[in-house]
């Protein structure tokens, strides 16, 4: 049971996340943000998208990466880098586990828009 007040909240949250999920900041910086505690950003958080918030930093990540990879002109390392993971090889897991491809075959596979 969330205010309309709470729900703008955690709605503004998310806005500052798509603004730029590379740089999201982290749960106790983004309460302070929006002004709620942690506990009420992450229940009310999952309770209104149905995902963690964790879980939705990493998939816009991935979605502005599959992007990158389609466009073909940097690296694997510089696409997971510059989209926030500070692991390629985090990045490339993450990348499989979300579409069942690497990286590599994924750019591989999608034709070049």
């Amino acid at each position: 049971n969330m205010t309309e007040a709470d729900r703008a909240a955690v709605r503004n949250a998310r806005r500052i996340i798509d603004r730029n999920p590379a740089e999201a900041p982290n749960r106790e910086e983004l309460a302070r943000q929006v002004g709620l505690s942690v506990s009420k950003l992450t229940k009310g958080f999952s309770a209104l998208f149905g995902t963690s918030i964790h879980s939705y930093i990493i998939e816009r990540r991935l979605e502005k990466a599959s992007l990158l990879l389609r466009d073909g002109t940097r690296s694997i390392t510089e696409i997971a880098s510059e989209v926030g993971f500070s692991k390629p090889s985090n990045f490339s897991a993450a990348f499989k586990r979300r579409y069942g491809v690497l990286p590599k075959q994924y750019r591989k596979s999608t034709p070049e828009s």
